[in-house]
C-alpha cells in the first residue's frame, strides 16, 4: 500500500534522505529509529505529502504521491505528532471532528464515542480546550482525531516523547493495544530502542538518510550490519541500565 522508491531530499549541502526504499507490511506496525537528523521524521513526512522529493517517490496503491494527489491520499492518512499538535483555541472535541467536517459531511458523534472508547478518554475531557488537558490526554486526543476517518495508515512522528515516564509507559501498552485492535498499517517514529522494541513488527534502523539496517530486534542485536548498529544498540542498552538503576 505505502512504499518509498529511492526516496531523496536535500536541504542545501545537507542530505536529509539518500535514496530510501522501504515499503512497511500492511496491517503491521513498522518503527523508524536511529540519531537526531538521521532522516526517520523527514521520511515519515513524506510518506504523507508534506515534504516533496528531490528524486524518488512515494506510492500509495501504486500511484504516485504528487501536490494532486496529496489531499485525497490525506483522507486515508492519520498522522500523530508530539504533544498531540491540537489547535489550542478549539476544544478537544472540535480538534477531533475537524478532519470530519472538513472531508466529510457525516455526523461524527458515534465515531467520537466510539473513539473515546478505544482510546480510554473520559467523553467529558472533549469540551476542554488543550492547555487544560495532561500531556497524555492531549496525546489520546491527538490519536482520536488521526483515527476519526478510519485511515487505513496511521503515521505517529515520536507520539510519546514529551510525556514523563509514568504517562509514556501507560500510553505505551495502550498503544500498543489500540494497533493490535484496529490493524491498521503503522509507522512510527522513536529515538527510543526500547520503545521501538515494544510496538514493532519491523525496526528500521536510519543513519544519515539511508537505512543502515532493518529487521526483528534480534537481528540488530545479534547480527549488527555495521558498527554503527552495534554501538547504537549498546549505547541503548547502557542507557536505559542507567535510567534503571537511578
Amino acid at each position: 500500500m505505502l512504499e518509498a522508491r529511492g526516496a531523496t531530499k536535500r536541504y542545501g549541502d545537507v542530505v536529509a534522505l539518500d535514496g530510501v526504499n522501504l515499503k512497511p507490511a500492511p496491517g503491521r506496525t513498522t518503527v523508524l529509529i536511529g540519531p537526531s537528523g538521521c532522516g526517520k521524521s523527514t521520511l515519515l513526512r513524506a510518506f504523507i505529502g508534506l515534504v516533496r522529493l528531490d528524486d524518488g517517490g512515494i506510492h500509495f496503491d501504486g500511484e504516485v504521491l504528487t501536490p494532486e494527489t496529496a489531499r485525497p491520499v490525506r483522507r486515508r492518512v492519520g498522522y500523530v505528532i508530539q504533544s498531540g499538535g491540537l489547535f489550542p483555541h478549539l476544544t478537544a472535541r472540535r480538534n477531533v471532528t475537524l478532519a470530519a467536517d472538513y472531508f466529510h459531511s457525516f455526523s461524527p458523534g458515534p465515531r467520537v464515542d466510539e473513539l473515546c472508547a478505544l482510546v480510554r478518554l473520559d467523553a467529558s475531557m472533549l469540551d476542554r480546550y488543550p492547555a487544560e488537558l495532561s500531556g497524555g490526554q492531549r496525546q489520546r486526543v491527538g490519536l482520536m482525531r488521526a483515527l476519526m476517518l478510519d485511515p487505513e495508515v496511521l503515521l505517529l512522528d515520536e507520539p510519546l516523547g514529551a510525556l514523563d515516564p509514568l504517562v509514556r509507559s501507560e500510553l505505551q501498552t495502550d498503544l500498543r493495544d489500540i494497533f493490535r485492535q484496529v490493524g491498521k498499517t503503522v509507522v512510527m517514529v522513536t529515538h527510543d530502542l526500547a520503545e521501538a522494541a515494544h510496538f514493532a513488527d519491523h525496526l528500521v534502523l536510519m543513519r544519515d538518510g539511508k537505512i543502515e539496517q532493518q529487521g526483528r530486534l534480534k537481528e540488530l542485536t545479534d547480527q549488527p550490519a555495521s558498527d554503527f548498529v552495534r554501538e547504537f544498540v549498546t549505547a541503548q542498552r547502557k542507557l536505559h541500565s542507567t535510567e534503571a538503576a537511578g
